[in-house]
């Protein structure tokens, strides 16, 4: 275990989507479908992939985990920029992010 990663899991805001990245793209558990359901969901688990590199570089796995995760996956890039236009604050807690609750919606199937 790498020590950005012990140190994420001592320090770290954890949620039931980011622990899911950590059991599929690190190895310790299994292919978890908790899926980022709000942009607070989902800030965590940018939280994650920013202060532990490896779960980053490995975040395309996490598509092989359900058609949400894939969905997701490939709206990262997308998801990043909106909520980072809607909430630049967000790394301090601020996410308030319609746009990026809509596209995470989207990314569910729930229709808009």
């Amino acid at each position: 275990m790498s020590a950005e990663l012990m140190r994420w899991l001592i320090q770290g805001e954890r949620g039931l989507s980011s622990m899911a990245m950590v059991g599929h793209i690190a190895g310790h558990g299994g292919c978890g479908t908790a899926h980022p359901l709000d942009p607070g969901d989902f800030r965590r688990c940018r939280l994650l992939v920013e202060q532990v590199p490896r779960i980053g570089l490995g975040l395309d796995r996490m598509a092989t985990c359900s058609p949400v995760w894939a969905r997701i996956v490939d709206a990262w890039d997308e998801l990043c920029d909106l909520m980072d236009a809607e909430a630049p604050e967000w790394r301090r807690g601020d996410c308030s992010a319609p746009l990026t609750c809509e596209l995470l919606k989207l990314c569910h199937g729930v229709p808009e």
